[in-house]
C-alpha cells in the first residue's frame, strides 16, 4: 500500500474570481449542502475538477476557487439562509492557495 499525504506540485484553477461576502455566500446560499471556507483571511467556495483517478502526476486542478476577504467568521447569511463556514488554517493546500491569492492581489495593485 502506498500513502502520500498533501502531496500536490502544482495547483491549477480553471475559474478564479474575487467577490464580496454578500455575493459569495448567496451563491452558497441555496445550495444542498451550503457550506464556505474560510483561511488565511479569505472567505471561499470552490470546486475539485474531475481527473482520472490512474493520473498521479501532483497536480490539483479546481473547476472554480471564489473567493472573499473576511474577518474569520462561524457562519454567513444571506437571505435567511444561513452558511456554515469551515476553518481551513493549517491546511496546506488551502493555506498555499490563499497565501498565493494574497501575494497576487498585493502586487497587482
Amino acid at each position: 500500500m502506498k500513502f502520500s499525504a498533501n502531496y500536490f506540485s502544482e495547483i491549477k484553477i480553471q475559474s478564479l474570481a474575487e467577490l464580496d461576502v454578500t455575493r459569495i455566500t448567496k451563491q452558497e446560499a441555496t445550495d444542498k449542502e451550503p457550506v464556505l471556507s474560510w483561511c488565511n483571511g479569505l472567505l471561499f467556495n470552490y470546486s475539485f475538477s474531475e481527473k482520472n483517478p490512474e493520473e498521479s502526476d501532483g497536480i490539483i486542478r479546481f473547476d472554480y476557487f471564489y473567493f472573499a476577504k473576511s474577518e474569520k467568521i462561524e457562519s454567513s447569511k444571506w437571505n435567511g439562509h444561513a452558511v456554515e463556514v469551515h476553518d481551513f488554517s493549517g491546511i496546506p493546500l488551502f493555506e498555499e492557495i490563499t497565501k498565493k491569492i494574497k501575494e497576487t492581489k498585493n502586487a497587482i495593485r
